[in-house]
C-alpha cells in the first residue's frame, strides 16, 4: 500500500509577505480535493435516494360514456414521489399482445392517487375492446389490470316459438328500442328462438349459440311451455338438488345447465317466468310448477335480474294472446316492456 502525504497550509500569510509558489500549489490542492470530496458525498447521496425509489402504482377503473364509436378510459395513478407520465394501451386482443397507445398524460408528484382519463374515437360497432391504464416515473413502468367493454350492448333471447314470433316482430326489436333510449348507446337482440323447443334442447343448444355469438353479453331465457305439453309433460324439479333422486332430467336440471354454460362463459343469464296460456293441451299447473322452479335458480344461481313475470301479465291481459298461447303486437310491446323493466331495475 503507497502512503500518500498531504501538506495543509498552515495559516494564511502575513499582509505584505509573498507567498512561495510551492505554498500556492498545496492551497490549491487542498481545495480541489475538498470541492471534489463534497461533489463526491452529494453524488452518493443522490444515488442511494433514486435506489429507493419505485414505479407507479396504476390501477384501470370501468370505461364510461360508451357509444357505438367511442369511449372514455377511466384509471388513477399514485406517482410514489416522482413524476409520472399515464396512458391507456386497448384494442381487440383479450391479452393485449398488441395495442393503440393514448396519448402520455404528465402528472406530478403528489401524495395521493391521481385519477386520469382518455377519449378514444373510431371504434368498431358492437365489439368488444380491452384496455388497460399505464404509468411509468424513473424507476420502471406498471400496467393495470386488463378490463374490457363492449361499444354497446349485445343481447340473445333464447327460447321457444314464443320467443321466436314465428318471424314476427317478436318483443325484441321494441326491447332494443327502449334500451337505447335509456342508455344512450346502441344495442343488439339477437333472436334466437326455435319452434318446438323444450327446455331440454334449449340445454343442447346453449354451447353452439354462445360459441356462434361471443360478443353477447346478455342472454334472454325463457323455456317452459313445450314442456308442459300433454304427452310430454317433464317434471319440474321443484325443491331438488343437483344429484338428489329425481333430479336428473327434470326442467330444474335443464335450465340449470342453461344457465350454467352461460356464467361459465362469462354471460349474464336473465330467466323470464313460463307465460300463462288456455290452450288445452298445456298442463297449467306444471307451468306453475316450473315458475317456482325458476325462483329457485335465481337464488341458487345469484341471478341479479328479477324474473319478469309473464304468467301473471298474461293471465290478467288473456286479450294479447293471439291463439291463447302466441302474443300479439301489443302483447309482445307488453313483454318488450316487461324484460326492460326487469333489465333496468
Amino acid at each position: 500500500m503507497v502512503e500518500v502525504s498531504i501538506a495543509y497550509p498552515q495559516q494564511r500569510p502575513i499582509k505584505g509577505e509573498k507567498v512561495s509558489s510551492s505554498k500556492k500549489y498545496r492551497y490549491v490542492f487542498f481545495v480541489i480535493l475538498t470541492i471534489a470530496g463534497i461533489v463526491s458525498l452529494v453524488s452518493c447521496s443522490w444515488k442511494n435516494r433514486d435506489a429507493s425509489g419505485s414505479p407507479p402504482t396504476v390501477y384501470t377503473i370501468p370505461a364510461s360514456s360508451i357509444l357505438n364509436d367511442r369511449a372514455v378510459l377511466n384509471g388513477t395513478v399514485s406517482p410514489t414521489g416522482s413524476a409520472v407520465n399515464a396512458w391507456f394501451e386497448y384494442g381487440t386482443d383479450p391479452a393485449l399482445s398488441t395495442w393503440i397507445t393514448t396519448t402520455r398524460q404528465v402528472k406530478k408528484s403528489v401524495a395521493t392517487p391521481l385519477p386520469f382519463k382518455a377519449s378514444i374515437l373510431g371504434l368498431n360497432s358492437y365489439t368488444t375492446y380491452y384496455y388497460r391504464a399505464a404509468a411509468s416515473n424513473r424507476f420502471g413502468t406498471q400496467r393495470g389490470d386488463i378490463q374490457t367493454f363492449p361499444t354497446g350492448e349485445y343481447y340473445v333471447a333464447v327460447g321457444d316459438s314464443i320467443t321466436r314470433a314465428g318471424g314476427k316482430r317478436g318483443f325484441a326489436p321494441t326491447l332494443s328500442e327502449l334500451l337505447k333510449n335509456s342508455k344512450g348507446y346502441p344495442n343488439t337482440i339477437a333472436n334466437r328462438g326455435v319452434d318446438g323447443a323444450t327446455s331440454a334442447e334449449g340445454a343442447k343448444l346453449i354451447n353452439f349459440t354462445l360459441s356462434t355469438l361471443p360478443m353477447a353479453k346478455y342472454y334472454l331465457v325463457m323455456y317452459g311451455t313445450n314442456d308442459a305439453r300433454l304427452g310430454v309433460y317433464v317434471q319440474s324439479g321443484k325443491g331438488l338438488r343437483p344429484g338428489e333422486p329425481g333430479y336428473n332430467g327434470t326442467y330444474k336440471d335443464n335450465l340449470q345447465k342453461i344457465l350454467s354454460a352461460i356464467l361459465a362463459a362469462g354471460k349474464i343469464p336473465c330467466i323470464a317466468k313460463v307465460p300463462h296460456t288456455s290452450r288445452w293441451n298445456i298442463d297449467i299447473m306444471s307451468i306453475q310448477d316450473y315458475n317456482v322452479v325458476i325462483d329457485e335458480l335465481v337464488v341458487a344461481n345469484s341471478i341479479a335480474v328479477t324474473p319478469p313475470d309473464f304468467y301473471t301479465y298474461f293471465q290478467k291481459h288473456p286479450d294479447e294472446l293471439a291463439d291463447g298461447l302466441h302474443p300479439n303486437k301489443i302483447g309482445y310491446e307488453s313483454m318488450a316492456n316487461l324484460w326492460f323493466h326487469a333489465l333496468t331495475r
